[in-house]
């Protein structure tokens, strides 16, 4: 039996997180500099987006064959979403894109995910069964599920260590808080599809929607998504002179790695 109150809190949480995010990435887009980066983030947050509206329109759904549809709207989000992130943190980490022919594999893989969930009709090795109060997930799911964590894993180790190498441009706390957000929606949903958790409908896209946009106001306060200023921090890395640079306070705002070997070896 469907939990009316349930079915309500859930539409209302994905609803509002949908709305926020469509208005903070209007601001990004009208205010942020236009960059190859800023274009990588925003594909992520329209995988976002599509994932939250198609969750409000399964809860809204009248019956299960609706209801089965919004889900295959929905995979078309959530089996994209991380081939989008892993675009973007490459592209982050690296200040270009990643090789045509990795990716063509990646979404090749990705895609053949999504067939195979459109398809659970005629197997159901996807889902075993789908409902609109609940689903059994079969072995395929278990597949696209490793499949995009380990996308995602490796999409969080190249903005962190991004953000890591740019510890003198933005607080460490910060990078520190975000780094523990970001794991956040990974858990969140371990929790949900383990069925760990009491609460009955998925968090992951609210907290991966969240985590996103915190690091993007992150990025959007300290340039973070300009690809000029990517692209000078890896210029810095590689030059085998010691260089630091200070505001107008005298504050160190940015070395590179050569000033702080000297200076652990000095202490």
């Amino acid at each position: 039996m469907v939990d009316t109150s349930e079915v309500f809190y859930a539409i209302l949480l994905y609803s509002l997180s949908a709305f926020f995010s469509i208005a903070v990435n209007i601001v990004f887009i009208l205010r942020a500099k236009k960059s190859s980066l800023l274009r990588a983030f925003l594909n992520v947050q329209y995988m976002i987006i599509l994932w939250l509206i198609a969750n409000v329109l399964k809860k809204a759904a009248p019956n299960g064959e609706v209801a089965w549809l919004w889900v295959v709207v929905q995979y078309m989000s959530v089996c994209m979403i991380g081939d989008t992130f892993i675009d973007f943190g490459y592209l982050y980490r690296f200040g270009h894109r990643m090789q045509v022919k990795y990716r063509v594999v990646i979404y090749s893989i990705s895609g053949l995910n999504y067939v195979l969930l459109f398809t659970n009709p005629v197997h159901h090795q996807f889902y075993k069964s789908c409902t609109l109060v609940d689903s059994v997930n079969g072995p395929l799911f278990y597949v696209h599920l490793y499949w995009s964590y380990t996308l995602l894993g490796i999409a969080y180790i190249y903005i962190l260590s991004t953000l890591f190498k740019n510890f003198y441009s933005v607080p460490f706390y910060r990078v520190v808080l975000f780094s523990v957000g970001l794991m956040t929606p990974i858990f969140v949903n371990i929790s949900y599809v383990f069925n760990w958790s009491s609460i009955g409908f998925d968090l992951t896209p609210v907290t991966f929607n969240m985590t996103i946009l915190v690091f993007g106001y992150t990025a959007y306060r300290y340039r973070f998504l300009d690809i000029k200023k990517v692209s000078r921090v890896m210029v810095l890395e590689n030059i085998h002179e010691g260089i630091i640079i200070v505001d107008t306070n005298n504050r160190i705002v940015l070395a590179n790695p050569l000033v702080e070997k000297r200076i652990i070896n000095y202490r």
